[in-house]
């Protein structure tokens, strides 16, 4: 088994800051998050997981990870995450101040917002009407784990106090579950290997992995939220006194707010105990109850990183990224960061060279929370760093016409290949096809453009055949491909091309565009060109949104002239979905029921089913007569409200 510091020494991050990691590494990520000692955070680790159990088989998924159906998920789902208020953490990461502005809250300044401590446990909920606890299992789409064994002696307290605490009607509560550090230090627990846990929430997760019923009565069920029969979020009333209100742009009052908790050694206070925090939540205010019920119009969670030790910088190395560009990575002397080694951090993009003015020999300052990052330099080095002039792969020069984006002149480079075969097979979910397996099959001849992975079942015998596959992965692959490519939107395939910085959600914004402008009902038309048309007539028909820039048309252009042979060769393997890119930017809400049935059917008509927003364009209600605060707000804004019957009708 591979060892915590052999595992994080292999994640990397690509150009984009998205982690990516060998196939190898897996098995020993499985095996540290069943113990309680996750190593990365749970997005990325469902992610790979998906990719490994693609290959391996669903009787691999741990019990953690399992699947099961259950509307008990809708509140223990994962928060939408921010990393700092005014500044990212990380570079390219989103703040509060950008989650603001895409909500248009600066619009309007005099929203209020609930801001309080995010506990750093384990998420559950109580399901009031069936009487069970469950913890969230690998996402946020009705999957959950069963853990009512482990909390049965609470449901009669949970359930008293719910009921005569408050006059509305509750369908479920969610807790975090947690131990006090008080607790944690006086226990001293040790993991099935004799080895001390590190912190309270992997106590919390080896108990909750191990089904351990005597020492669940340690964890503590912090109330957070109740959710309402009509769908409506409230932060409990024991919350209350843990938060404070303030307007939604006070963003300096939230800093001042996360830099007292840090200064408490990032822990909050909660009946006489102190249990361990990771950030804050903010909840935007909504509805007419906002005095006596804080109804929950919308959240997020910033993260808070207080992990930070110095170190010297011994040598900057470069990789080389999936759209060609050039990532510096420091090397730096051994710093440890609880039971982590940190020796390489990836810098992003060679301008924080030359703006931190590193020099080898630097004592540098390393903050870590999951991932490590550089933030400063005492300048106390000798010589300063250079920038390499040569490609690393194939030897050819360097572009620098921007420092952000430093890439290989080659467009030939074997480098730059693989990575547009491995962004492709990231853009469009191919499980078990990842940098590992790429790589393989790239060094090996049997995929050596995105149009190879199409021609795979030509050469089944050489990939079944290939050291380290075998029939099954071959046959694996294959299917993957095929699934991926079937039900397709048109804008995430071209998304995934190798056209320079240009995205899925780009090609998004430019075809609704499109289609407003030329009014075309589906999008069988911009398929049909680029099969039958030539490169400049495709380019001809679109309409550019006022969003996209000079700079990003002349890539785009530039991109699909260059690749204009492959795109139409790959396009003959792609099954695309009918539904149109006008109506899959359309919301549906339901509130009062979570019928399967109309939310699968609405799915495949097009429409997206989300929470109520100002891009809802229809409510869904139970039956006739059904009242909620939704329900009234609707009437407000002049938005149609129809029964699940009518639904099928009007949608």
């Amino acid at each position: 088994m591979l060892t915590k510091e052999e595992v994080l020494s292999k994640i990397q991050f690509d150009e984009n800051n998205n982690r990516f990691i060998d196939e190898d590494v897996i098995e020993a990520l499985i095996y540290y998050y069943s113990k309680g000692e996750p190593l990365v955070d749970d997005a990325v680790y469902d992610a790979l997981l998906e990719a490994h159990l693609a290959v391996v088989g669903e009787d691999h998924r741990p019990f953690l990870r399992q699947k099961q159906s259950s509307a008990i998920n809708d509140i223990v789902g994962t928060l939408t995450k921010a990393y700092g208020v005014l500044e990212p953490m990380r570079p390219g990461q989103k703040t509060y101040r950008d989650w603001v502005c895409k909500k248009a809250y600066d619009w309007d300044s005099d929203k209020l917002i609930c801001v309080q401590s995010k506990f750093d446990g384990v998420s559950v909920a109580f399901d009031m009407v069936t009487r069970t606890f469950a913890t969230r299992g690998d996402y946020d789409n009705g999957i959950s784990v069963d853990v009512t064994e482990l909390f049965e002696d609470r449901i009669h307290d949970i359930s008293e106090h719910v009921h005569v605490t408050h006059d509305r009607e509750v369908a479920s509560v969610k807790f975090e579950a947690i131990v006090a550090t008080e607790v944690f230090d006086e226990l001293r627990p040790l993991k099935n290997n004799g080895e001390p846990y590190k912190r309270p929430r992997d106590f919390v997760s080896g108990i909750i992995s191990s089904r351990n019923k005597e020492l669940a009565k340690y964890i503590t069920l912090i109330p957070l939220r109740e959710c309402g029969t009509d769908s409506s979020l409230f932060v409990t009333e024991q919350l209350k006194d843990m938060s404070v209100k303030m307007r939604v742009t006070s963003y300096e009052a939230i800093q001042y707010f996360i830099d007292d908790k840090l200064s408490d050694g990032a822990k909050q206070e909660f009946n006489g105990l102190h249990y361990e925090i990771d950030g804050v939540v903010v909840s935007v205010f909504g509805g007419d109850k906002l005095s006596s019920g804080f109804v929950i119009e919308n959240e997020i969670a910033i993260k808070i990183l207080n992990l930070v030790q110095e170190t010297r910088l011994l040598d900057v190395k470069y990789q080389f990224g999936k759209q060609g560009r050039i990532t510096p990575v420091a090397v730096v002397e051994p710093v440890k960061f609880d039971n982590v080694t940190v020796t390489n951090i990836t810098l992003s993009t060679p301008e924080r060279i030359t703006s931190m003015n590193l020099r080898y020999g630097d004592t540098v300052r390393i903050m870590y929370n999951i991932v490590p990052y550089l933030i400063d330099s005492r300048h106390d080095g000798q010589f300063p760093v250079q920038l390499p002039t040569k490609c690393p792969i194939c030897g050819h020069d360097l572009d620098f016409s921007t420092l952000k984006q430093v890439r290989c002149s080659n467009p030939k480079c074997d480098g730059l290949q693989l990575g547009s075969i491995v962004r492709y097979c990231e853009n469009m979910k191919m499980f078990g096809l990842g940098k590992g397996v790429i790589t393989k099959l790239f060094d090996a001849g049997l995929v050596k453009s995105i149009l190879d992975l199409y021609r795979l079942e030509e050469r089944y015998d050489e990939l079944s055949t290939l050291p380290g596959f075998g029939v099954q992965s071959a046959n694996n692959i294959l299917d993957s491909i095929k699934e991926a490519s079937t039900d397709v939107q048109l804008c995430n395939w071209l998304g995934a091309l190798p056209i320079r910085d240009t995205s899925t959600k780009t090609w998004k914004e430019i075809l609704n565009y499109t289609l407003t402008v030329n009014k075309y009902s589906s999008m069988n038309e911009y398929v049909m060109m680029i099969c039958t048309h030539d490169c400049e007539t495709f380019i001809s028909r679109l309409y550019y949104p006022p969003g996209v820039g000079r700079l990003k048309l002349a890539r785009i252009a530039e991109g699909l002239r260059q690749h204009w042979d492959m795109i139409q060769k790959v396009i003959g393997h792609i099954k695309f979905s009918n539904s149109d890119a006008k109506t899959s930017n359309k919301v549906v809400t339901l509130t009062g029921t979570r019928d399967s049935a109309l939310t699968e059917e609405l799915t495949r008509r097009g429409y997206m089913v989300d929470s109520f927003s100002k891009k809802t364009i229809a409510l869904v209600i139970p039956h006739v007569g059904f009242t909620s605060n939704k329900v009234e707000m609707a009437k407000k804004n002049n938005i149609p409200i129809y029964t699940i019957e009518e639904a099928y009708q009007k949608l």
